[in-house]
């Protein structure tokens, strides 16, 4: 009997100057075969770290739409939605879209292969997760513990885009259009 082959996992996330988080984040998804960072115009060292590693894919978001501030921001849904279309490209089995200030549980990083490759078995096709957020130097960033929760992993075309009229909430999820 043959080895089952393995699936295709790919990671992605939105990034905009995360150096500081970028390693952490790299080191802690040695579950992706490729990890996708979409980056809206960072002028730190992310994209330095990031190319460090051998499984990035970095790519360029340069679209922009005026801020609160009188600054720009990158308009979320749009920004989520590139980057879901660069990890498609890449034509995995399992797509796992997150933040860059999130980091998966140790039984995540360690189970999640199995735990797709049963989902295949029933069938499954999306797997819907809580994100907690919290401020690494109780800074302003996320100045208390967050929780979002969404479907953070899907098999691609199964119909899991990004809503672009209810972009990213900054609360921890994507919102997502699930069919019926």
């Amino acid at each position: 009997m043959g080895e089952t082959q393995k699936s295709v996992i790919v990671v992605g996330s939105r990034v905009l100057n995360e150096a500081r988080f970028m390693q952490l984040f790299l080191d802690n998804h040695p579950f992706a075969d490729h990890i996708v960072l979409m980056d809206g115009g960072s002028t730190d060292r992310s994209k330095e770290i990031a190319e460090k590693a051998p499984r990035v894919v970095w790519k360029a978001f340069k679209k922009r739409a005026p801020g609160k501030s009188k600054g720009w921001r990158n308009p979320e849904g749009l920004h989520v939605r590139a980057t879901i279309d660069a990890m498609e490209e890449l034509q995995p089995d399992w797509l796992f879209f997150t933040e860059i200030d999130v980091v998966p549980n140790r039984a995540l990083q360690h189970n999640l292969r199995d735990i797709f490759t049963e989902m295949e078995t029933a069938d499954q096709q999306s797997l819907q997760t809580h994100m907690y957020y919290v401020a690494p130097d109780g800074g302003s960033h996320y100045p208390q513990l967050i929780v979002g929760h969404g479907y953070t992993a899907w098999k691609p075309g199964k119909g899991y885009p990004t809503d672009l009229d209810y972009p990213f909430n900054g609360r921890g999820s994507i919102n997502v259009t699930v069919p019926e």
